[in-house]
């Protein structure tokens, strides 16, 4: 990735989180507008992982295509499109730098992605579920820095992190996602399937306070 006073300096970075299934608490507001709007946002304290940890926070802006349109109302049919910023930090323990000075004393890789989402969503009421299929477009910036097993940031973390960003980049990504909510009191269980580049499966329980 560059050199350290004329030293090579090689990365292993972890390839994935290494867990089939995580499972992260998090709390999620909607405040109705007038005119169809909401404005939504999302916040997840940091979870650990097997070898890291993460942490993700989001706001956005949801309006209702429905209203316009009240044969599909009728029909409890609904059209919505949303915009959305998030923030993920995921953190991994474990680090391999290989250089004639050892590990330097870092331990941590993090990455923090910054992403902007426009969804496209139309979902059918059926009783007490739910039924939704959406279209996902985002673009994601990615950043990078090492630290490592004390607090103060030493030299060569220093020297690293001002050779990271030249590994920064910018993703566009497209993902298709369904959904079925099932609602009971104030809960729902809410399962989603997502299929881009990646199939990805989550389950959650929610709980509605009004």
């Amino acid at each position: 990735m560059g050199d350290l006073d004329g030293e090579q300096i090689r990365f292993k970075t972890p390839q994935g989180i290494n867990q089939e299934t995580v499972v992260y608490p998090y709390l999620q507001v909607g405040v109705v507008l007038p005119y169809g709007f909401e404005v939504m946002g999302k916040y997840s304290t940091r979870t650990k992982l097997k070898k890291g940890d993460y942490q993700v926070f989001g706001f956005g802006l949801k309006h209702n295509f429905s209203q316009y349109f009240p044969s599909l109302e009728t029909k409890k049919i609904n059209l919505a499109a949303m915009m959305m910023y998030s923030n993920e930090d995921i953190s991994f323990d474990f680090l391999d730098v290989n250089t004639s000075y050892g590990n330097m004393g870092i331990n941590r890789f993090t990455g923090i992605v910054n992403t902007y989402h426009l969804q496209l969503a139309a979902s059918k009421e059926i009783k007490d579920f739910e039924l939704m299929l959406s279209f996902i477009a985002n673009v994601s910036d990615f950043s990078y820095k090492v630290n490592g097993t004390t607090e103060e940031p030493t030299i060569f973390a220093n020297a690293i992190n001002d050779l990271l960003p030249e590994l920064e980049e910018t993703k566009f990504n497209y993902v298709g996602e369904f959904s079925v909510n099932y609602f009971f009191n104030k809960f729902y269980a809410k399962g989603t399937f997502s299929f881009g580049k990646f199939a990805n499966a989550n389950l959650g329980l929610n709980y509605i306070i009004n």
